[in-house]
């Protein structure tokens, strides 16, 4: 990554580069060679951990569901639609055992538990809560990803929450 750096075109405004970090390896990596860590559908006790490993001077941005869904089936079928816990050898799967999810909650897409720990569902009140606690718990920012059945759906779901989570 270094050495492409220095191949690059350079870009009229700086950004930092952010390693897709789920693991205590990948972000020590993303602390010691990179400006932080971009983990992605953890939970919050994910984000904490996160923080605590990549110290307070490295960027730390979480990115997070929302789904606006308050029926809890409904919500949590979307959110097993992505087949997060599906693919084999799955990082996700790994950083979930580490917080203490066995095998029985990781199985057939994930318990309710593990779906509800790892997506942010239900009505606008309730999603901003969750993403205010990835901040408390250390994240920089939340990227907030719409889930929804299409594209133009995502982006009215991202239109209507942006005001909210302001």
């Amino acid at each position: 990554m270094d050495a492409a750096v220095d191949t690059a075109p350079v870009p009229e405004v700086p950004f930092p580069r952010l390693l897709a970090a789920l693991g205590p390896k990948m972000q020590g990596l993303a602390r010691d060679r990179a400006g932080g860590a971009l983990p992605a559908m953890m939970p919050v006790e994910h984000t904490r951990r996160a923080r605590e490993r990549l110290g307070p001077d490295e960027l730390l941005v979480v990115g997070q569901s929302a789904i606006l869904a308050t029926d809890p089936e409904k919500a949590r079928g979307i959110a097993r639609q992505t087949q997060l816990l599906e693919m084999p050898g799955s990082p996700y799967l790994r950083s979930l055992r580490s917080l203490g999810y066995d095998d029985a909650a990781l199985a057939a897409g994930g318990s309710d538990e593990v779906i509800d720990a790892c997506f942010n569902w239900g009505d606008e009140t309730a999603v901003r809560t969750r993403i205010q606690e990835h901040l408390d718990a250390g994240a920089d920012h939340v990227c907030v990803m719409g889930f929804a059945p299409d594209l133009a759906s995502s982006a009215d779901q991202l239109e209507h929450l942006a005001p909210i989570l302001l």
